[in-house]
Order: structure tokens, then C-alpha cells, then sequence
């Protein structure tokens, strides 16, 4: 089928399939075979025959289904419209037994201009293709709908698979063409195992670095289950704190410290808290130890400057996206069977 208009009027199913590909390639690439399939050789040879150089069988569905089909209910509904019966016996002067008949043959005539002006816009010159789309229209609304349907579906997955370089089977097309696409898909996969290790073996290294930067201090946080957004939210209210003093009073290290204190409390009971509470039993001596660890890392991490405090910010980011992707990467090798 040709497909330049489908790209156009189907945007929204398009952008859909290209979301499946990004998310799942091998449920996109079942989806798509799927629609293949359930496009027909007989639809397929059917609609072959009303297709011209500058025609295509969308082209000529798509306009039946918007244009054409509206206008042709519009005037089957006239056949039981009491106004327009009405006004047709009084204007005719008909007689009841008359007035059916007269009905039908002006809205079957109606209809049969509005299909030849409609085919004669769509052929301008191919007689063959004309008559072939004059029968195919004579079908049952359903039977266009779903050819419709077969149509658009089994287009826009050979174009984005096309567009992503996802091999599908045509489960139509021949033994031999079937086979070597068969090999080719085996290719495609091994090529995205390879690529995806490659990429694994990067985050790897790339995670290593990260977690060396500031001393270790991403490894620390993750280590101890805080958010850092939290973390960096008290470090900006202390840091608020000491700027709205006085020159003299900012540098005083015991003010500094009872800032740090006050900021932080909450949030250190509450951690501590939380630890101990799967120990009751946990001594002075313990606790003490806990709160110690707590204090020495709050403050490395509000003893950095502006410029390290953003880049730790920056490589928590990254770290996650890459612990993230790693998932992904390993989800998705999960489903790929070569």
C-alpha cells in the first residue's frame, strides 16, 4: 500500500507505535506481524485493483469513510424522514401508494450521482481502477471499515518498523521470503544483545566513576537510604541561615554549628529513629555510634561549596538514569530470544 497520506491523517496511531518500539521492541515487533497477518491476500489483491500511480486504496477508503459514506446516510435517512415525505407528496402531488416510490428512485439516484462525482474526482483517467473501486464500494459499510482498518494497521507498522529498524514478518508473503527474514531478525537481535552489552559494560564503568566522586559521598547517602533533595533542601536552608548574619557571626564555627543542629534535628531523630526501632534494646553506646555516623555525613555534605553541591546534585541524577537504563537494558534482553 502506498503510504504517504497514512503518515499524515494517522499521526496519533504512528506516534503510538513508535512509543511501543522505544518501550518494547519485541511486543511491537508481535503487534505489527499480528497486523500483517490479519490483512488478507484476497483484501490485499482486492485493494491492488483500485489503486493507481497516484491513488492509493487509503486514499480511496479513507475518503469513502469522511466524505462519501456521510453523504450516503444523510440521504437513506430521507427514505423515513416524515417532513421531507411530506413535503414531497404536497410539492408532487402524490399519492400515498405513489409517494415510496418516488422516494426510492430520487435517493437512489442521488446517491449513484454523488458516488460517480466522488470516483471521478478520485480517477481522472484510469477506467480499470474506476470500475474495480465502483464494486468495491458497493460492499457492506462493515466490510470497508474493516478493510479500512486492515489497511491502516498493517501500513503504519511496516513504516515505523521501517523508520526503527525493526524486522517483521509478513506471515503472507512466501516460504522463501518468510526464511530469510526469519535470519534476518536473528541478526537484528544478536546485533541489539551486542550493542546492549556494550552499553551495560559503559554504565558500569561510567556508575564506578560517579560513586568515587566527593569521596564516595553518592555511595554513603544511597548506603544510608536518604533522598539527597531532601538532604540538599536543609543544606540550602542552613546556608540561608548563616548568610542572612551578620559578617562576624557567619564565621563563628560554634553559630555554624548550632544552625547545623537545629536544621538537622528533625531529621536525625527521626532517622535514628527508624534504626534503632528494629533493635529496642540498643544501648547509649549504640545510639551514640548511629548519631556520630549521621552528623560526620550531614556535615560533608554541608561543608561543600555551591559548585560541588550542584554537581552532586547533577551525578545523583545521572546515577539513577543510568541504574534505571540498566534495568531496562536487562528487562529487555529478558524477552529477546535469538
Amino acid at each position: 500500500m502506498k503510504n504517504s497520506t497514512i503518515s499524515q491523517n494517522e499521526l496519533l496511531d504512528k506516534q503510538a507505535m513508535i512509543d511501543m518500539v522505544l518501550m518494547d521492541r519485541e511486543h511491537f515487533r508481535a503487534q505489527a506481524e499480528s497486523s500483517l497477518l490479519r490483512f488478507s491476500p484476497r483484501e490485499r489483491k482486492l485493494l491492488k485493483k483500485i489503486e493507481t500511480e497516484t491513488v492509493s486504496a487509503y486514499d480511496v477508503l479513507y475518503a469513502w469513510k469522511n466524505e462519501l459514506n456521510p453523504l450516503i446516510k444523510q440521504l437513506e435517512s430521507k427514505r423515513v424522514d416524515k417532513t421531507f415525505r411530506i413535503d414531497m407528496k404536497k410539492q408532487l402531488i402524490l399519492a400515498e401508494d405513489e409517494l415510496n416510490e418516488k422516494v426510492r428512485q430520487l435517493v437512489e439516484a442521488r446517491i449513484s450521482e454523488i458516488q460517480t462525482r466522488f470516483l471521478e474526482k478520485m480517477y481522472t483517467s484510469d477506467r480499470t481502477a474506476y470500475r474495480n473501486a465502483e464494486m468495491l464500494l458497493t460492499k457492506p459499510d462493515q466490510e470497508l471499515d474493516e478493510l479500512l482498518s486492515h489497511v491502516v494497521s498493517a501500513t503504519l507498522s511496516t513504516i515505523v518498523a521501517a523508520e526503527h529498524g525493526v524486522t517483521i514478518i509478513d506471515g503472507h508473503a512466501s516460504l522463501f521470503r518468510r526464511l530469510r527474514l526469519r535470519r534476518q531478525v536473528r541478526r537484528e537481535r544478536k546485533q541489539i544483545k551486542s550493542s546492549h552489552r556494550e552499553r551495560l559494560a559503559y554504565i558500569t564503568r561510567r556508575k564506578q566513576v560517579l560513586t568515587n566522586q566527593n569521596g564516595g559521598l553518592l555511595v554513603a547517602i544511597s548506603e544510608k537510604g536518604w533522598d539527597l533533595i531532601t538532604i540538599i533542601s536543609m543544606r540550602n536552608q542552613y546556608e540561608k541561615r548563616i548568610n542572612a548574619l551578620p559578617l562576624k557571626s557567619s564565621k563563628n564555627v560554634v553559630k555554624r554549628l548550632a544552625i547545623f543542629e537545629e536544621i538537622t534535628q528533625k531529621f536525625r531523630n527521626d532517622y535514628i529513629e527508624k534504626i534503632t526501632s528494629t533493635n529496642p534494646k540498643a544501648g547509649l553506646n549504640s545510639v551514640r555510634t548511629i548519631t556520630q555516623e549521621v552528623d560526620d555525613l550531614l556535615q560533608r555534605i554541608f561543608d561543600l561549596s555551591t559548585a560541588q553541591k550542584n554537581q552532586l546534585l547533577v551525578h545523583s541524577k545521572e546515577y539513577r538514569e543510568l541504574t534505571e537504563e540498566h534495568q531496562e537494558i536487562l528487562v529487555e534482553n529478558n524477552k529477546v530470544h535469538i
